[in-house]
């Protein structure tokens, strides 16, 4: 692990290409509806209880991480849109997309309109998914 000595961010690779800006999770929840919030943090309680977990705001979006992030999530007004990054391709009706972003991972989405989203299947892919970044 490498951390930059301008802003403090942890990298997997040494020297890694970023921007210094800090960002706070408050900018990703102000303005947004309690329902919204509150499901947000029900979803970082539940990834928290699948192993430690670094969150890091970042100006779009929130990091889930270990080593490396396995889940990016993005808060909006009347939901929250999780991605993570699998070994392979994964069928579902629950996926709004699915991109292959190299021979080995898939990125895939999940929109989640409410607190019963947030259930067993949807942790089972991001707990596959966190241990991809513990390696």
């Amino acid at each position: 692990m490498w951390t930059c000595s301008s802003c403090g961010r942890r990298f997997k690779q040494r020297n890694q290409m970023h921007t210094c800006a800090v960002y706070n999770l408050d900018r990703h929840l102000t303005g947004k509806s309690a329902a919204v919030v509150a499901m947000y943090h029900l979803l970082a309680g539940q990834v928290g209880e699948l192993g430690a977990v670094e969150i890091v705001p970042m100006k779009s979006s929130i990091l889930f991480r270990v080593k490396t992030a396995f889940a990016t999530v993005s808060v909006r007004r009347n939901w929250v849109d999780v991605y993570f990054s699998l070994r392979s391709q994964y069928s579902s009706a629950r996926f709004r997309n699915v991109v292959q972003v190299s021979a080995a991972r898939f990125v895939h989405g999940v929109r989640l309109e409410s607190p019963d989203d947030i259930d067993e299947e949807l942790l089972g892919w991001l707990s596959k998914a966190r241990a991809l970044s513990s390696l």
